[in-house]
C-alpha cells in the first residue's frame, strides 16, 4: 500500500493579497499527481503557493507524513521536504552547474573543502539516473528555459524531496518541450515522488495525473479520477467550446481597400520574409523554443534590423517606444512588468497609450470619461463603481490596443500564459482587431492551440 505524503483536511487559504481558497480535502500519495485545474480566478493558484510560503491555513490542518505542519514559510516546506518550482528556478549564474547543485543544497555546513572534482562527478552521476545530457561544469548562463526546469527538478529530487509542485512551468514552452517535462515527471513518480501541478495548459498533464481536482470561485467542486472521468471536467466547469475558423483572407467590403505587409525579421543573420495583408492575423511557430525567443528579442532590440513594409512606406524597428509612434506596438506576456503600470487605475492604463489623441493638452478627464462610457464601442461601461468587480489585466489589456487601434499588432506568449477563458477572450479580441484592418503578428509557444484559428501559420 503507498504511503501517505500529504494530507489537507478541511482547510481555508487565506493570501497576503487576501485571496481565499476554502474547503480544502486534498490526499497525496507515494508516487501519485494531482493536478490542480480551473481558471486564474479559481483558486488554483492560490492553493499551489500555499507550498512557496505565500499564504497560510486559517482553518483544517495540513498533515506531511503525517505530523501536522504548524507553519507554512516556504523553508518549513523545504524542511519538510516540499519543493516548489516555477518559471524563474534559483540557480546563481556565477556558478557553473555541479556547483549550483553542491552548493546551494541545504548542509549542516560541517564541510570545509571544496573538491571540485568530485562535485561535479556527483553531479554527472545524477544527470546520468535522470537521463539528462548535461555536462556538470556547463555555464548556467547557456541554459534555456526547458533546460533550467529540468535541472531544477532533478535539483530538488537530489536534495530528496517527497513532493514537487510545479505552478505554470509551461508558460512558453513548445509541445516537444513539454513532452520532455513529461518523461522526467514519468520517472519521480516511478521513484515515489509526489506532484502537484497547477498549469492554464492542465490538459498536457493528463497522461500523468492520477486526480484532477477542479476548483472554481476558490473551493474544490469535484475530484476526477482516471481518464474515464477526465472527459467531465468541460461540463463541470461550463468550458464554452471555442468555435474552429477557417483560415481565409477575410473579403473586403464594398469600397475598402487592403494594403499589403511584409515583415522583414532578421535572426542570426538569417532574414525572414513574411508577407500578409492588412487585417490578417499571422501566427509564426517554430520547434525550436530558442528559434522563437531569438526572432522576439531582435524584434524587440533598440537597433533592430527587423523592419516592416507597407504599400507606403518601409519602418525600421528602433525599440517598442520609437514604434509606438508608428502605431505599432508590442504585447510581451513573458515581461509582465511592462504591460501594465501598477501606479495607475485600471482606466487610466487602458488610456494610457491613446492620450495624445483625446486631449493634445493634457486635459484628458472629461474625455477619458466619455470614452470608457461608450457601450456602443465597448458593449460595456468600462468605468467600475463601488462595489463592482474590477476588470481583469486581460481585459485592460486587450481594451488598451482595440482604443488605440494599431496598424500592427505584435503578441508573445500571450495565449500560452493565459487560461482557457482568457484563451477563448483573446481569440475574439484578435478577431475584432483584424475586422479593423490591424495585422496580427503573434509568436507562440502553444501553436498547437492556435492552429486553424489564424489566417496564416509561418514555420521559422
Amino acid at each position: 500500500m503507498k504511503k501517505e505524503l500529504l494530507r489537507i483536511s478541511g482547510g481555508e487559504i487565506r493570501t497576503p493579497a487576501g485571496e481565499s481558497v476554502r474547503d480544502i480535502h486534498l490526499l497525496l500519495r507515494e508516487g501519485e499527481c494531482i493536478s490542480l485545474v480551473g481558471n486564474e480566478s479559481s483558486g488554483r493558484g492560490q492553493l499551489a503557493r500555499l507550498f512557496a510560503g505565500e499564504g497560510s491555513l486559517l482553518r483544517g490542518t495540513l498533515w506531511v507524513r503525517g505530523r501536522a505542519m504548524q507553519e507554512y514559510s516556504r523553508t518549513a516546506m523545504e524542511t519538510q521536504k516540499i519543493y516548489y518550482l516555477d518559471t524563474h528556478q534559483p540557480f546563481m549564474n556565477c556558478l557553473n552547474l555541479a556547483e549550483n547543485f553542491f552548493l546551494m543544497r541545504h548542509s549542516r555546513m560541517n564541510k570545509t573543502v571544496l573538491n571540485q572534482h568530485a562535485i561535479e562527478l556527483l553531479t554527472q552521476q545524477v544527470l546520468e539516473e535522470y537521463g539528462l545530457k548535461y555536462r556538470a561544469d556547463c555555464d548556467i548562463r547557456t541554459l534555456s528555459q526547458l533546460d533550467r526546469l529540468l535541472l531544477g527538478i532533478v535539483k530538488a529530487a537530489d536534495q530528496g524531496a517527497s513532493i514537487i509542485v510545479l505552478d505554470e512551468v509551461t508558460r512558453g514552452l513548445t509541445l516537444p518541450q513539454i513532452r520532455q517535462l513529461l518523461a522526467l515527471l514519468c520517472r519521480l513518480k516511478e521513484q515515489g515522488i509526489g506532484l502537484i501541478i497547477s498549469d492554464n495548459w492542465c490538459n498536457w498533464f493528463e497522461e500523468t495525473a492520477d486526480c484532477l481536482v477542479l476548483l472554481q470561485d476558490g473551493q474544490i467542486i469535484r475530484k476526477l479520477y482516471g481518464t474515464e472521468e477526465f472527459v467531465q471536467q468541460e461540463t463541470l466547469l461550463h468550458y464554452t467550446p471555442t468555435r474552429k475558423v477557417d483560415a481565409k483572407v477575410r473579403p473586403l467590403q464594398e469600397g475598402e481597400h487592403r494594403q499589403k505587409v511584409t515583415l522583414l525579421l532578421e535572426y542570426r543573420d538569417i532574414e525572414f520574409s513574411i508577407d500578409c495583408w492588412e487585417g490578417q492575423s499571422v501566427l509564426l511557430h517554430s520547434f525550436d523554443h530558442q528559434v522563437l525567443e531569438g526572432c522576439w528579442e531582435s524584434l524587440t532590440l533598440e537597433h533592430s534590423r527587423c523592419r516592416i513594409r507597407f504599400a507606403d512606406e518601409t519602418v525600421d524597428f528602433a525599440g517598442p517606444a520609437a514604434l509606438l509612434r508608428r502605431r505599432i506596438v508590442f504585447w510581451d506576456a513573458d515581461r509582465p512588468e511592462t504591460l501594465l503600470q501598477e501606479n495607475l487605475t485600471p482606466e487610466e492604463n487602458i488610456l494610457l497609450p491613446s492620450m495624445p489623441r483625446i486631449s493634445p493638452q493634457g486635459m484628458w478627464q472629461k474625455n477619458g470619461r466619455r470614452i470608457l462610457t461608450d457601450e456602443s464601442f465597448w458593449g460595456q461601461n468600462m468605468l467600475r463603481e463601488e462595489g463592482q468587480k474590477p476588470l481583469s489585466k486581460l481585459s485592460v489589456l486587450c481594451s488598451r490596443w482595440k482604443l488605440f487601434h494599431p496598424r500592427v499588432l505584435l503578441m508573445h506568449n500571450a495565449f500560452s500564459a493565459s487560461d482557457r477563458d482568457g484563451r477563448t477572450a483573446l481569440l475574439r479580441y484578435v478577431n475584432e482587431l483584424c475586422e479593423r484592418n490591424t495585422t496580427v503578428i503573434l509568436l507562440e509557444a502553444a501553436d498547437e492551440f492556435l492552429r486553424g484559428y489564424t489566417d496564416k501559420d509561418v514555420a521559422l
